[in-house]
C-alpha cells in the first residue's frame, strides 16, 4: 500500500497522525486534493477546518482519508472508489457523520 499526502499549503513530508513516509504525488493530484479540502471546508462549522487529506493506492483502487478539526475534536474521515473523483464522493458522503462524531466527543468531554 503506497501512501500519498497534500494539504493546505503544500505537500506533506510525512503523515503525522500515523507515521508513514509518503510518497511524491503529482500536481495534478495535489491540486485535486487541495480542491476537495477547500470544498470539504464549505461543509463544517465555522470553527471547523480541514488539516489534510490523504491518498491510499488500494490494489487497483484508491483510498482518500481527511482529517477534520472541529473545535477540540479531530476526527478522520475515509472514502475509497477505483478513482479520485468517486473515492472523494465516498469520502464526502461521510462527512456529516464526522461532525455528529465531533460534537457527540466534544458534548460527553465537556470540551
Amino acid at each position: 500500500m503506497e501512501r500519498y499526502a497534500a494539504c493546505r499549503g503544500g505537500l506533506l513530508a510525512a503523515a503525522a497522525y500515523r507515521g508513514d513516509m509518503l510518497a511524491p504525488i503529482d500536481e495534478a493530484t495535489a491540486q485535486f486534493l487541495d480542491a476537495a479540502a477547500t470544498d470539504l471546508e464549505r461543509h463544517l462549522p465555522t470553527n471547523g477546518r480541514v488539516e489534510g487529506v490523504s491518498v491510499i493506492r488500494l490494489g487497483e483502487g484508491v483510498g482518500l482519508v481527511a482529517r477534520i478539526r472541529i473545535g477540540a475534536q479531530v476526527v478522520d474521515v475515509e472514502g475509497s472508489g477505483d478513482s479520485l473523483v468517486t473515492a472523494y464522493a465516498a469520502l464526502w458522503h461521510h462527512l456529516p457523520e464526522a461532525r455528529l462524531t465531533a460534537a457527540f466527543r466534544a458534548m460527553v468531554s465537556g470540551a
